[in-house]
């Protein structure tokens, strides 16, 4: 089969997979507002995906085996979840970061995705932990001037099915001491003033 033939059957394979699971059709992400804030009892994490040295592209953002959202350049991911231990995983084909997060509830934290080229394997994912020993924590203005917003359920439940083999094994070999990875920390007292 000749290279065209080879790409044009991807494609084709591609958009009537997406199609399957209602990501041509509906979207991934939905607005939300900038002065969001957790209800009572909740915890709320905004995932900030700035611009900068960073390469352009959707990350994907999980906490554990939840889809918090995909990440773009130059928007903030709203996710509301209940307080206490989290993990959150950004993935990109060439690696992946984690933030260990212990949360306060009627808090919000916020956590930075990058993605930057590796050598040989693909762009690498990046998270980071907004904290007062980081100059993170002084761009919460800058945060709350990007765009905001929110997974959308339906989407995110069917990517989450797909995902859960892949997942789950990921988790495994993480619990077991085998990630290598970079794995940052979110303390309960990191949260915005």
């Amino acid at each position: 089969m000749c290279r065209r033939t080879r790409g044009g059957v991807a494609v084709g394979m591609l958009a009537m997979v997406a199609g399957c699971f209602g990501i041509v059709n509906e979207s991934y992400m939905n607005e939300s507002s900038a002065a969001a804030q957790p209800s009572p009892g909740k915890a709320m994490v905004k995932v900030v995906r700035m611009g900068g040295s960073g390469l352009p592209g959707t990350v994907g953002v999980w906490d554990r085996e939840k889809m918090v959202g995909r990440s773009e350049v130059g928007t903030v991911i709203v996710y509301e979840c209940d307080p206490g231990e989290h993990l959150f995983i950004a993935s990109a084909r060439g690696g992946m970061g984690l933030v260990k997060a212990n949360l306060l509830p009627d808090k919000t934290y916020d956590i930075v995705v990058e993605l930057k080229q590796g050598t040989f394997s693909g762009p690498k994912a990046r998270l980071y932990a907004s904290k007062p020993t980081n100059n993170f924590s002084k761009m919460t203005g800058v945060f709350d001037r990007l765009r905001h917003v929110v997974a959308n359920p339906n989407v995110t439940a069917q990517t989450e099915e797909a995902n859960r083999p892949g997942i789950q094994a990921f988790l495994a070999k993480y619990e077991s001491g085998r990630h290598v990875g970079l794995v940052d920390e979110l303390g309960p007292n990191d949260h915005r003033p």
